[in-house]
């Protein structure tokens, strides 16, 4: 197909329309083939992300595909698209939740990034975790949802393959960056100081 081949010739709107129509294709043909057309969900809004987790974590790509029915515990009503749209919005916000400490806001706090001691929390389940995020993101990119999901520049890169560099540090830790960039401009030695880097484990600095 000349838009893999030649990406750089197709404007991005071009691009995203000729996506959403393979993937809308490609769901028809698993939806036509699968015994079941919808995923039911129960959720409580108060553990929407945990119990979201517990629910779809052992989902085949095949039945991501498929439509999701939610149901809010305690709750009347009929999954129409709003309830899932809703559903959408609260799964992503638990994303962030500091109880999962899965994400690390960044140092400005406009977006996020994997915190690196995630591992700590869940040993046994961090990648599944991670994997549950990105599959939910797939799925609402599939479906034209909207989630409250901002990641540092650096993190889009590093799926695309891009290099990283030293600017992309400042979405991290800005008065990080900004130091490294003056220690980079003087004299090492005329500066006459230590570089220390502390960071917070379980509310204690290291």
């Amino acid at each position: 197909m000349l838009v893999t081949m030649m990406p750089q010739i197709f404007e991005f709107d071009s691009k995203r329309l000729l996506w959403k129509q393979c993937i809308k294709r490609h769901a028809r043909k698993v939806i036509k083939q699968s015994d079941d057309y919808e995923i039911d969900i129960g959720v409580r809004r108060d553990t929407v992300f945990g119990d979201s987790f517990e629910q779809l974590k052992d989902l085949t790509p095949a039945q991501w595909l498929q439509k999701f029915s939610v149901e809010f515990h305690g709750e009347e009503g009929v999954d129409e698209g709003g309830l899932t749209k809703e559903w959408f919005q609260l799964v992503s916000k638990g994303v962030f939740d500091p109880n999962y400490a899965l994400f690390k806001q960044s140092g400005n706090g406009s977006a996020y990034f994997p915190d690196p001691i995630s591992h700590i929390f869940s040993p046994g389940e961090t990648v599944q975790y991670f994997e549950f995020v990105g599959r939910i993101i797939g799925k609402a990119l599939a479906e034209g949802q909207l989630l409250d999901c901002y990641f540092v520049k650096a993190l889009y890169k590093m799926m695309l393959g891009q290099t990283i560099v030293l600017k992309d540090l400042e979405d991290f830790d800005e008065q990080l960056y900004r130091s490294l960039i003056y220690m980079l401009k003087h004299d090492a030695e005329m500066l006459c100081q230590v570089f220390v880097l502390s960071s917070q484990v379980f509310d204690k600095d290291q």
